[in-house]
C-alpha cells in the first residue's frame, strides 16, 4: 500500500515506527502489517470512526511488550506505549491528541502518563495538536510547563504541518527525557500526508545489540 512503498523511498530502516490517527481498530490490525516488523495497535475511541487510533511497528530482533498501565482511550487522550525489555529498557510511546477533545483535559492526562514513566529512556511521539510556534497561547504554555516540569524535551522545533491555504504549524513532535542519547532528529516530507513524518535517531544498547544479532543471522542464513 502507499504506506509500504513510503517506507521504501526512506533510505533508513527505522527500528521503531509509530503512527497516529490510523482509523484502524486492533481487531483490524492484522491487515496491516509490515515486513519485519511487529504490530502492537491501540483499540479505536468506541464512537469515532475517523480520527482515531494509535499504533506501533517495532523491528522482530527486538522485544517489546506492551505497557497497559501508560496505553489510554479516552475523547481527550490516545496512547499506546511498548517496553523494549533489557537490562536498560527503552520505553516508546505513540500519542494522539484529538482537537475535538477537552484540551484542558487532556494535558492532564498528559501529565498523569508522564509522571508514571520511568526516568530515563523514554520517548513518546505523536500529534499532540498543539502549535509550538503559537507562543501566544495558553495551551502551549501549559502544555510546555507540564512537560519541562517532568524532565520531558521536544525534539521537533520545525513545522510539520502543511495544509494548502493554511498556516504551517508545528503539531507533531517527540519528547524524550535521555536528551543526552539522542543523535539527530528532524521531519521527512511524505505524499500520503499532510503531516510531515518526525523521526529521532539515538544511542541504545538494544538498538545496536539487535543489528548486531541481525547481521550474524543473515550471514548464517546466507550460507
Amino acid at each position: 500500500d502507499a504506506f509500504s512503498l513510503e517506507l521504501e523511498r526512506i533510505s533508513t530502516k527505522f527500528q521503531i515506527i509509530g503512527l497516529a490517527e490510523t482509523n484502524i481498530s486492533a481487531e483490524e490490525s492484522h491487515v496491516y502489517q509490515l515486513e519485519g516488523y511487529n504490530s502492537f495497535y491501540q483499540s479505536k475511541h468506541i464512537n469515532k470512526a475517523k480520527g482515531t487510533g494509535v499504533a506501533i511497528y517495532v523491528n522482530k530482533n527486538l522485544n517489546a511488550v506492551v505497557n497497559d498501565n501508560l496505553s489510554w482511550v479516552t475523547k481527550n487522550l490516545e496512547t499506546i506505549f511498548v517496553t523494549l525489555q533489557h537490562s536498560e529498557p527503552l520505553h516508546i510511546g505513540v500519542l494522539y491528541r484529538p482537537p475535538s477533545g477537552d484540551s484542558t483535559e487532556a494535558l492532564n492526562e498528559i501529565r498523569k502518563i508522564v509522571e508514571m514513566c520511568p526516568k530515563k529512556n523514554v520517548y513518546i511521539l505523536g500529534d499532540f495538536n498543539i502549535n509550538m510556534h503559537d507562543k501566544s497561547s495558553k495551551l502551549v504554555d501549559d502544555f510546555e510547563n507540564i512537560i519541562f516540569g517532568l524532565g520531558l524535551t521536544p525534539l521537533i522545533s520545525i513545522s510539520t504541518h502543511h495544509k494548502p491555504g493554511c498556516k504551517s504549524t508545528c503539531i507533531d513532535n517527540i519528547l524524550t527525557n535521555s536528551t543526552e542519547n539522542v543523535v539527530h532528529s528532524g521531519t521527512i516530507s511524505t505524499c500520503i500526508s499532510h503531516h510531515n513524518a518526525i523521526f529521532n535517531t539515538f544511542k541504545s544498547h538494544i538498538i545496536t545489540s539487535s543489528k548486531n544479532k541481525s547481521k550474524r543471522r543473515s550471514k548464517s542464513s546466507s550460507k
